[in-house]
């Protein structure tokens, strides 16, 4: 992100609106492509955090299975 990086410099004083301007900008084109006209950006990364939760949540059980697990035995010697 340029901005802090100016910002660090002392080349240009920090701005939050900028940066938040920026994150809506990567978040409007990324998560939020499909969002409802007057949806926050907000909700849509939260959707997002969300689903990958939820997907996280389904898939660790069946990670979890003895079928599913490699057990490997390592042995150090002197």
């Amino acid at each position: 992100m340029p901005h802090l990086g100016d910002a660090r410099g002392a080349k240009s004083a920090f701005q939050l609106t900028t940066v938040l301007g920026i994150v809506k900008q990567t978040a409007t084109s990324t998560v939020a492509k499909d969002m409802k006209p007057g949806a926050s950006t907000w909700e849509a990364v939260g959707g997002s955090i969300t689903h990958l939760t939820d997907e996280g949540s389904k898939l660790l059980p069946l990670v979890l299975e003895n079928e599913n697990v490699l057990k490997s035995a390592f042995f150090f010697c002197c």
